[in-house]
């Protein structure tokens, strides 16, 4: 369940009226990684499989779904338990006998800041573990802009559940080939981009020319887990702040913002 009816007083013409209104839920969820607590996740409470794997997709924690060893939801313990193995960056440093601390262990002290965004992100060696951009293939190439304004057209003009009923979520879709692969609401819009994450883990979806659609502003973290993906192109229907513009030219990444009506503005990058 991700909504629910609440009793309120609506304030009309100087009148108070008794009525019920539907409201989003959040739930707060605890993640652990090789039995240490990673974060607190603040969410929608649903599709949290693909939360949890997501947020270790986009942390750079994982880099398949042959890493994740199991996950267990504890849905009355509010708590979800899984257990990777290293990866091959993990493998390097302790083959080669650097001083590093496990990635899992040099993870996220637990700050509230806004739902879906409880943890502040922190990008461990981000230069070293962020993935180089890779070349669209010719046939899945893009054609133009008209091609991702009509995609967004179509994404943006038809809003989920959650919202519609609500008006409490975000929303973030992965396109490729012409189709929406997968998409997600949730209360927060990392949350959102990180259900999408996971998605693409778990049916190991190559995120090479595809497309990242999302409600909610693009801002240099939020940027930084896309590029973690591996996906080159990212749209929004809202704004985007300085810094994650130039982390986008840095990384090739096609950057647009307040993308609707069919028009849009190009921050970074190009077709």
């Amino acid at each position: 369940m991700k909504k629910t009816l609440i009793n309120i007083k609506k304030i009309k013409n100087r009148q108070e009226i008794f009525c019920e209104d539907t409201v989003a839920l959040e739930t707060e969820y605890s993640l652990f990684v090789n039995g240490q607590k990673l974060v607190r996740l603040s969410c929608t409470p649903e599709d949290l499989k693909e939360l949890a794997l997501g947020r270790l997709y986009t942390e750079g924690l994982v880099r398949n779904i042959r890493q994740i060893r199991s996950i267990q939801i504890q849905e009355e313990e509010r708590t979800i338990y899984v257990e990777i193995s290293e990866n091959e960056k993990q493998r390097t440093e302790k083959e080669s006998g650097k001083n590093t601390k496990n990635e899992v262990e040099s993870s996220i002290e637990s700050r509230e800041k806004e739902p879906g965004k409880t943890e502040p992100i922190q990008y461990r060696n981000a230069e070293t573990t962020m993935p180089e951009r890779k070349q669209r293939s010719e046939g899945n190439r893009i054609v133009g802009f008209s091609e991702i304004f009509s995609a967004a057209e179509v994404f943006f003009s038809q809003p989920g559940e959650l919202f519609r009923e609500t008006g409490c979520a975000h929303s973030c879709a992965f396109w490729k080939e012409r189709e929406i692969v997968c998409s997600f609401e949730d209360i927060g819009r990392h949350n959102a981009l990180d259900k999408v994450a996971g998605k693409l883990l778990i049916q190991e979806i190559d995120p090479g020319d595809g497309v990242i659609f999302t409600s909610g502003r693009i801002s240099a973290d939020y940027l930084k887990k896309i590029i973690q993906m591996g996906v080159a192109t990212v749209v929004s229907r809202a704004a985007v702040t300085e810094a994650a513009v130039l982390l986008a030219e840095k990384y090739g990444i096609l950057l647009l913002g307040f993308v609707r009506n069919y028009t849009g503005n190009l921050y970074a990058g190009q077709l």
